[in-house]
């Protein structure tokens, strides 16, 4: 089975004032589709950093990035976009939802971003957040419900395209532990449903531990 995902030799340095910081130092990693991969590591260790890369939200110094068989890094900016759009999924500690939407429309705005009819973007929306426990909430604003069910739903949003990977950052670092279980329970059974694969980046010793595989994010490095 050929790899969902691959990088080699990826390389990231920043400029600070007068001098370059090397944040990533020649990651070379790759996950197959289905897969439920963790990275753990100290904060500023460039956990980030590499996930954005990875979805082409940054820009490597170096290396190359082949996602589908695609080589990213030779792709134009639109290009990339239209692969995050249809292909990736994103999910934040924060979850970044639009304040002035309804849950449903939250949901379905990747849909509609796609150029999806409304009416089967808000349908699409209705399944996932009946299969999240929200439907009862799709009129709702953000700031109407706990923050256990906005993370809920910026889980649903990043699925909603039935993403063949989802890129996760502290998903539960925001969360109290009963929260967090719920979470955790949620991103297992939709991996299990849909076979997306998630790579998680988290401080959650518990949540990194049920993955297939766990990783550790150490001097710009990915340690096994």
């Amino acid at each position: 089975m050929s790899n969902l995902i691959e990088c080699r030799n990826l390389c990231k340095t920043y400029r600070d004032g007068l001098f370059d910081v090397q944040v990533l130092k020649g990651i070379s990693f790759a996950m197959k589709r289905g897969e439920m991969i963790s990275i753990i590591g100290a904060s500023g260790s460039g956990k980030s950093t590499f996930l954005h890369i990875l979805g082409t939200l940054d820009e490597a110094s170096s290396g190359k990035i082949h996602f589908l068989n695609r080589d990213m890094m030779k792709l134009t900016s639109n290009e990339q976009a239209k692969i995050r759009n249809q292909h990736l999924g994103f999910i934040y500690q924060f979850h970044h939802l639009l304040i002035d939407f309804s849950i449903l429309e939250n949901v379905a705005m990747p849909l509609l971003i796609s150029g999806m009819k409304v009416s089967q973007a808000k349908k699409e929306a209705k399944i996932l957040l009946d299969k999240i426990g929200l439907n009862c909430c799709a009129n709702k604003k953000p700031s109407q419900l706990s923050g256990g069910e906005r993370q809920r739903v910026a889980i649903a949003r990043a699925l909603v395209n039935k993403p063949d990977l989802v890129l996760a950052d502290e998903p539960t670092g925001n969360l109290d532990q009963s929260t967090a279980l719920v979470i955790y329970d949620l991103i297992f059974e939709l991996n299990k449903e849909s076979d997306t694969a998630f790579l998680l980046v988290t401080h959650d010793a518990e949540l990194a531990s049920k993955m297939d595989q766990q990783f550790k994010m150490q001097d710009g490095l990915l340690i096994c």
